[in-house]
């Protein structure tokens, strides 16, 4: 894992709503986020673009009646029904 600063592998970013689990083999993290998209293009919009984050990152939507799970698969936000 490369140094970034963090005395643990597992971290989070102050006010954020993100956790980084590690890294891939090309260095980009692994997170898990929660919040209120419910698709990928709207992910994209909440954490940025696709090749902030590792593929096998995980998002959890939200929302009131319609909770999801989403992983990180080829670079598309996938729903894990």
């Amino acid at each position: 894992m490369p140094d970034n600063g963090y005395q643990a592998q597992m971290h989070g970013v102050m006010g954020g709503s993100y956790r980084v689990l590690g890294v891939d083999e090309n260095g980009l993290p692994v997170a898990m986020f929660c919040g209120q998209a419910t698709d990928d293009a709207s992910i994209v919009t909440a954490v940025g673009v696709d090749t902030l984050w590792a593929d096998g990152s995980i998002y959890v939507s939200a929302v009131d009646g319609a909770g999801k799970l989403f992983l990180k698969v080829n670079d598309v936000w996938t729903d894990q029904k």
